[in-house]
């Protein structure tokens, strides 16, 4: 039974290993790019993970802020302004820094 596994596994791994092989992997150097752009792209891959994660903390806020309407408390009803708030910083941070540049 041992001996069959081992077998088996050898009748797969070689075909697997000559797929591989024959893979279209394109070649990537590090000077075809200018840097400045690759640090551009960067800076806009991570503006757009904040403002998408300042609207859900702004969708967040608003949740929180009907919820303290129907449970009537007030505690909870500045805790969904705050974080309202901070949903629409995050939102706009990628405005804001370029306006403040």
């Amino acid at each position: 039974m041992l001996k069959q596994k081992k077998k088996l596994r050898g009748k797969l791994l070689f075909p697997a290993l000559i797929g591989i092989q024959y893979l279209n992997i394109p070649n990537v150097y590090a000077a075809e790019k200018d840097p400045l752009q690759v640090i551009n792209n960067l800076s806009n891959l991570m503006a757009s993970i904040i403002t998408t994660f300042g609207g859900i903390v702004l969708m967040f806020g608003i949740v929180q802020i009907g919820l303290s309407f129907n449970s009537h408390d007030p505690s909870q009803r500045v805790s969904g302004v705050m974080t309202f708030v901070a949903g629409v910083i995050l939102t706009c941070s990628k405005a804001i820094v370029d306006r403040i540049t």
